[in-house]
């Protein structure tokens, strides 16, 4: 990553330093031409991270890193080019095609040098982290454990239990030993002697703490976020628990943070005015701050501009009840929201001091909305899954009724939001939210 940092602006650059030299006109000759120009590499250097330049990924296989780079490359340059003419910015397309050149070839051959470099040291410390194998017994995966002990030299093995008592003690040990020793992967093999929902369990808990799944590929296995490799010798079907890897979640932060400083600075004077409109309009604080359940199950503060009063949260249960069909009736004729509060509710001014917790790191701007901790209650055994990514300010759920949907539907909007994931898709949703917004859409 730092050396792509490096060299992709550098030759942009020298691009331009080259196109200047000697020649009568110059290809920056305005602020709009500079500051295309310096948006250039910035953006080649986000599409390669939306790309998977820089997945864990491309360890295992460099064609993918090679064709991420070179797509990022080009689609920067179609990018650019058509926003020099259709904004008649003048600049010179030759050094931007330079730059795509020289760039692209740069790129891929110093990523082969460090593949040469690296690769034996990168692949030899991969094997040497805990693996874990999950088997019927030896006598049957006689064949994949033999390869896998060849290989891996930290390899811990569990035998599936026989009775359904001892799952979930034998559960427990699991999760126990991937947290002690820092597991990265675990070996599945005749898993489909598991029930079914005991089999859903086991990934759930896999995923939840990345650990990267292999399940050997002898069931058949169709599943829309699985991939075929090879590992030891063996087919084995590579689980994706989410897009939302390591690389992603570092271009969803770098947004996050971004959108939220700029939204924060623009708002400032309106949260000040907000806060002193509740301070006047009923007695107890400005905010209202209560834990609220994130990313690996862990809670947190979750602050919002009151629009309650102040005895409204031990009356929850008696207002509105536990979720069901007719929840949404009861949101709207809540007797405990004050005047004020029903016109920041409306318009979602509430949810605003929630930046902050984005600039933390509890929270991000799109993703599913944090959950009470006693709604965990209701939660079914594939819903914890919604647990694996920060909690959002909108989201999927956000945009399709809100509190008009119920508990079902939410849920699987929050799944198919994060099974679904993509930086475009979040572009889509904070732009959706505006609407919404404005609509008052499930507002209440």
């Amino acid at each position: 990553m730092v050396v792509d940092l490096m060299v992709i602006p550098s030759i942009v650059f020298c691009a331009f330093l080259l196109r200047n030299y000697r020649a009568e006109t110059a290809a920056v000759s305005n602020w709009q031409s500079g500051l295309l120009l310096i948006s250039y590499p910035l953006t080649w250097i986000f599409l390669g991270s939306l790309f998977g330049a820089w997945d864990i990924e491309v360890i295992r296989n460099r064609s993918l890193a090679y064709q991420s780079l070179v797509k990022a490359g080009f689609v920067s340059f179609i990018l650019f080019s058509s926003a020099s003419f259709i904004f008649h910015v003048e600049i010179s397309r030759l050094a931007i095609f330079f730059a795509l050149v020289c760039g692209i070839a740069l790129t891929v051959f110093v990523r082969w040098i460090s593949y040469q470099l690296n690769f034996n040291k990168t692949q030899r410390g991969f094997l040497e982290r805990p693996h874990i194998l999950i088997c019927q017994n030896l006598e049957s995966s006689k064949e994949h454990v033999d390869s896998l002990k060849r290989s891996v030299r930290n390899l811990t093995i569990f035998f599936i239990p026989e009775g359904d008592s001892d799952f979930e003690h034998w559960l427990a040990t699991i999760v126990q030993n991937i947290e002690s020793s820092d597991s990265i992967r675990a070996h599945l093999i005749d898993i489909e002697s598991l029930p079914p929902q005991q089999i859903l369990k086991l990934i759930i808990a896999l995923e939840s703490r990345n650990v990267e799944i292999l399940i050997a590929e002898t069931l058949g296995l169709v599943a829309s976020q699985r991939k075929i490799i090879v590992s030891n010798g063996k087919l084995w079907s590579l689980l994706h628990s989410s897009p939302l890897n390591s690389t992603n979640r570092l271009t969803k932060r770098a947004f996050d943070v971004t959108l939220s400083l700029i939204i924060l600075t623009i708002l400032f004077p309106v949260l000040v005015l907000i806060g002193m409109c509740v301070k006047l309009s009923s007695r107890g604080p400005i905010l209202y701050i209560d834990k609220r359940i994130g990313k690996d199950e862990v809670p947190f503060d979750f602050p919002k501009f009151r629009s309650m009063y102040v005895s409204a949260k031990d009356q929850r249960l008696e207002v509105l009840g536990r979720p069901d069909a007719n929840m949404s009736s009861r949101y709207r004729s809540d007797p405990r929201i004050t005047p004020f509060g029903s016109i920041i509710r409306r318009f979602s001014l509430d949810e605003l001091p929630q930046f902050w917790c984005v600039l933390r790191g509890s929270m991000s701007i799109v993703g599913p909305r944090p959950m009470l901790p006693e709604e965990e209650l209701q939660l079914g055994g594939i819903d914890f899954r919604r647990h694996v990514v920060k909690p959002g300010l909108t989201g999927l759920w956000q945009v399709s009724g809100r509190k008009e949907t119920t508990w079902e539907e939410r849920m699987a909007l929050d799944l198919d939001y994060i099974q679904g994931w993509s930086m475009s898709s979040d572009l889509v949703l904070v732009m959706r939210t505006l609407i919404v917004v404005i609509r008052g859409t499930g507002a209440y």
